[in-house]
């Protein structure tokens, strides 16, 4: 029987997590009689959804470039990465196809060098520091490679001659009814709901949200209710940080903090509008889709993915990056549109519907990574 090795650094189930649950239950749809194995660095929630859906699970430290390590860290495990790797070569002589998911797992990038039957999929804008570092592991193998937006390909700026393919995200939503899930948004001259979902970091704009609030008249600020879905990564402080922040801005009684929700549609429902204020590029944006498919407009930052999903004006309202007073100026848009707030959302599902389907995501995927396949059986 051939083997397929997926290989990802995440464990929950954050955005990269669920586009990793589809990636992998594509190629098992499309080669039914080749073994499937997930390796990822350790238990989660994403394991045991993999695990519950019928995969094998490898559980396996990996050498992956995070920033949370710190240079010190990243320094000692550095002499560690020799060992790392042919620990991964060694795996590999077993295996027929290799599908590394996002940019950050060194050995097995490393690894793949020897390693034709390969595909790096990339779900990352990385920072100035990191770039030539990333585009060197990427291009070193001469693999084929998967960008999730053009935005996160004309960041990295791989040689043409490296195979490289754009493929957008997509989710699958079910239908309210099929849910339960009553739309529960506000209605008449209730307050507006805001719902923004993401992990708690320096980057995904939670504290730019607050900013924006707290620089509206407060009649305005009034006419809106927050909810705020998330943690910190393992250890990080932003969530106490967060907390702070909305207290010394005299916000607590408008912005609730939730902890992460594996399934958020609830919130979504609750929602009027989903707001994405990344301060850095998202690479996609699958928050995006996720809340057009649910027919909710978006605020979002107009750079990186964001601004091949959401339509300014037509799917939601985009705002400056890193602008606190553009973002307020925006939520005052909101208001004044809040009749037309469902015309806007959906325009959104309209638009999801006819790009970021979990059925286009499929089709994409597969015929992206078809090449790879060539000459060998897909039965055995």
């Amino acid at each position: 029987m051939k083997r397929i090795r997926c290989v990802h650094q995440g464990y929950e189930l954050y955005g990269s997590d669920r586009t990793f649950i589809s990636c992998v239950t594509f190629l098992r749809d499309r080669y039914p009689d080749w073994n499937v194995e997930v390796v990822l660095p350790k238990e989660g929630p994403l394991s045991d959804v993999l695990r519950n859906s019928g995969f094998k699970i490898i559980i396996r430290d990996l050498w992956v470039l995070r920033k949370g390590y710190g240079y010190f860290r990243l320094a000692l495990r550095g002499l560690l990465l020799p060992i790392f790797v042919y620990r991964s070569l060694h795996a590999l002589k077993d295996h027929d196809f290799l599908y590394i998911n996002t940019c950050v797992i060194v050995d097995h990038m490393l690894a793949a060098c020897f390693h034709r039957r390969s595909v790096i999929h990339v779900h990352e804008i990385p920072g100035r520091a990191t770039r030539w570092l990333i585009r060197f592991l990427i291009a070193m193998p001469r693999v084929k490679v998967l960008f999730n937006s053009h935005a996160t390909r004309n960041s990295i700026q791989l040689p043409k001659a490296i195979p490289q393919t754009v493929v957008h995200n997509g989710v699958e939503i079910a239908a309210l009814e099929d849910r339960g899930l009553p739309h529960t948004g506000s209605a008449g001259d209730a307050p507006i709901r805001l719902l923004l979902i993401g992990r708690i970091n320096s980057w995904k704009g939670q504290d730019l949200l607050i900013e924006a609030l707290a620089l509206l008249p407060e009649a305005a600020r009034k006419q809106f209710r927050v909810r705020i879905v998330g943690d910190a990564f393992e250890g990080a402080p932003f969530r106490n940080a967060l907390l702070a922040h909305i207290a010394s801005r005299q916000l607590a009684d408008l912005v609730e903090v939730l902890g992460f929700q594996n399934d958020p549609s609830v919130s979504y429902y609750w929602s009027d509008v989903v707001v994405v204020p990344s301060r850095m590029p998202e690479p996609f944006g699958l928050v995006a889709i996720e809340a057009m498919a649910h027919g909710r407009p978006v605020v979002a930052a107009a750079h990186g993915g964001l601004v091949e999903i959401v339509e300014n004006e037509r799917t939601g309202f985009l705002h400056q990056p890193n602008d606190a007073a553009d973002l307020a100026r925006v939520l005052k848009k909101v208001i004044f549109r809040r009749g037309s707030l469902s015309d806007l959302g959906e325009a959104g599902r309209a638009r999801y519907a006819s790009f970021f389907t979990i059925d286009a995501f499929k089709a994409s995927f597969l015929e992206a990574v078809a090449s790879e396949f060539q000459g060998m059986s897909v039965s055995t």
